[in-house]
This record gives structure tokens, C-alpha cells and sequence, in this order.
């Protein structure tokens, strides 16, 4: 039901050490699976994770953070298309803030740049915006369920097969709180470097690892879901060895003047860029 990861997944460093541990079976574990995945499929959840702990290792070189015991996919496939309340995610819709943030974050693109893709779309907050805006928007989303309702919103979807196939070069690729969730990063950058091209603009935000303080709720190290947490320098490193490098201040500021973008967006991406783990890359 689980495998063991002892290898940092970024810098590939074996030293690493435990900052947290408790058995999945632990009654406060159980809680928080009863709050947030409902009663009814606690019993599932229990029979399938009773024998494994929730254990958090930390990578003393680049201080990049992870589950040591990561679910097969039997259980996530359970997780994300049984247990994950489908109409919880259908409940969050944009925002105000949201959406000034979507029209800056298009405005990054030249007006001949067209392809937009939503990767690890879930309801499709993104891809449904973009396609309002007149772009060619498309999505990629892992949980079937996900991938039928968006479907039905007419948004155009990439499988995972037609991956290797497709000709299609992304000018945008959104990717929010997704990076967090995955078993393995190489399969992850092999499709990025597929669908993109050279300076193909990635926007990428995962939870920024805080002090560790009660792991076993929403957040940077939720049990099941967030394998992974990141700060601002290993996230950087990652898509560094990937090919990808941080938009330069030069490129946002010049679009801000060009494209009159809201100059709170320019100042919040400076921050961000130095300081979060929500920060726009671009191919190389």
C-alpha cells in the first residue's frame, strides 16, 4: 500500500532526518481523515494505511521536506476520485483578487501568444477564465471525475497519453498546488519540457514549509496529500536542474509599463519571487 522514499528528491542527498512521526492508526489521525475525507470512509482508510506511519523526513542539505511512506496508487486513486468531496471543489469559485491576478498573469504573454494550460486544472478556476479571454485554453488533470466535469464545460483536454504526441507549445502553463501531491518529479518535468517552449512562461505555487508545529492538519505537510513542501531556494533548484529559470524583474516590469498590468501585481511578484514558493519560471 505504500512505498518508502529515503532519497531527497531534489539534491539526491541520503542524509535526512525524522521531525515527525506518528502511526496512521493514531486516533488523531483518524480525526482529521473523519473531518476532512467524511465517516464514510474512514473504515476504508483505516484498513488501508493502519500498518504505516505518517512520518516527515527533512533533507539536511537543502532542507526540502517529505513523507517518507508514500500511497500506492490504489490509495490514490481512492483519494482523489472517492475520498476528495468532488463538491467541496466545485463549492471554491473565484475571487476578485483572483481574477485581477489571472488577467496580470495573462498580460505576461505577447498578443500573438495564444496557447494557455492549466496543469493539474481540478474544476478548472484557470482554464475557464483564460477561455472567457479569447485564449486557446486547455487542461490536464489527473482525477477522472475532474476530467468528465471539465469536459462538459467544453474545456479542451491533453491527456496523459497524447503527452508525447502532441504539437501543441504552451505560451502559459498554470500549475497551482500540484507539485505537492506528486509521487516522482522526473515524469512531472519531462511533460513540462514536452508542452512548453523556449521561454514558455510556468507559474508555480505549492504550501511554503513553515516550522513544523502540528503537520496533521490543512496545510504544507497535510497526511495522504502533501508528499512534498518546499521553500523558496529548493523550489528554485528543482526547476533549475529542469531547465527552467526564474522570469527576471526586468521582463514583469516592462509588461506592467507596456501592458498598463496592476502595479500591486509587480509588487507583490518581487516579493513573492524572492521570499514564497509562488513564483514565475520560464523555459530556457
Amino acid at each position: 500500500m505504500f512505498y518508502e522514499q529515503n532519497i531527497c528528491k531534489i539534491c539526491k542527498s541520503n542524509k535526512n532526518e525524522t521531525i515527525y512521526k506518528l502511526p496512521f492508526k493514531d486516533d488523531k489521525l483518524k480525526t482529521f481523515f473523519k473531518k476532512f475525507y467524511g465517516e464514510k470512509n474512514l473504515d476504508e482508510i483505516y484498513s488501508l494505511t493502519k500498518n504505516h506511519d505518517f512520518e516527515i523526513l527533512n533533507c539536511t542539505k537543502c532542507q526540502f521536506k517529505w513523507q517518507k511512506f508514500i500511497p500506492e496508487k490504489l490509495i490514490l486513486n481512492k483519494l482523489y476520485n472517492d475520498w476528495i468531496s468532488f463538491d467541496d471543489s466545485l463549492k471554491k469559485k473565484n475571487n476578485l483578487n483572483e481574477e485581477y491576478f489571472f488577467t496580470s498573469l495573462l498580460n505576461l504573454l505577447d498578443t500573438n501568444s495564444v496557447n494557455t494550460l492549466d496543469y493539474g486544472a481540478g474544476v478548472g478556476s484557470f482554464c475557464n477564465f483564460a477561455k472567457k479571454k479569447g485564449f486557446n485554453s486547455y487542461a490536464f488533470e489527473f482525477s477522472s471525475k475532474k476530467v468528465k466535469f471539465l469536459e462538459s464545460k467544453k474545456i479542451k483536454i491533453i491527456n496523459d497519453s497524447e503527452i508525447k504526441d502532441t504539437k501543441i507549445k504552451f505560451d502559459l502553463i498554470y500549475i497551482n498546488q500540484v507539485l505537492e501531491h506528486l509521487e516522482k518529479f522526473d515524469e512531472f518535468f519531462e511533460n513540462l519540457n514536452m508542452l512548453s517552449k523556449k521561454f514558455t512562461v510556468i507559474y508555480i505555487s505549492v504550501p511554503n514549509t513553515k516550522k513544523l508545529k502540528d503537520p496533521v492538519k490543512k496545510g504544507p505537510y497535510q497526511p495522504l496529500e502533501h508528499l512534498n513542501s518546499f521553500n523558496n531556494s529548493n523550489l528554485k533548484e528543482l526547476f533549475s536542474m529542469n531547465n527552467f529559470q526564474t522570469i527576471s524583474i526586468y521582463r514583469i516590469f516592462k509588461t506592467v509599463l507596456k501592458k498598463k498590468n496592476f502595479p500591486s501585481f509587480l509588487i507583490k511578484r518581487i516579493f513573492n519571487q524572492i521570499y514564497t514558493t509562488s513564483i514565475l519560471f520560464e523555459k530556457n
